[in-house]
């Protein structure tokens, strides 16, 4: 895997662990993880994941309320 691949996986697996747990901004997360720019920072997650960084949010949330606890 190139180096850059690589880097840009790190930050997708970073990025998610974020948008799960904290309440932080989608910009902030990009900036946070090491993007200079939120809207390539939101076209290579799309990329990445095949949705929108809210629209994962938003996913998760509603994957985790659904969740049956014993």
């Amino acid at each position: 895997m190139p180096p850059a691949q690589f880097l840009t996986t790190k930050r997708m697996e970073a990025t998610k662990e974020l948008i799960m747990h904290t309440s932080l901004s989608i910009t902030a997360i990009a900036y946070e993880v090491g993007f200079k720019s939120s809207s390539h920072f939101s076209t290579l997650f799309r990329k990445s994941v095949g949705l929108s960084p809210s629209d994962y949010r938003l996913e998760q949330k509603q994957q985790s309320s659904s969740v049956v606890q014993y």
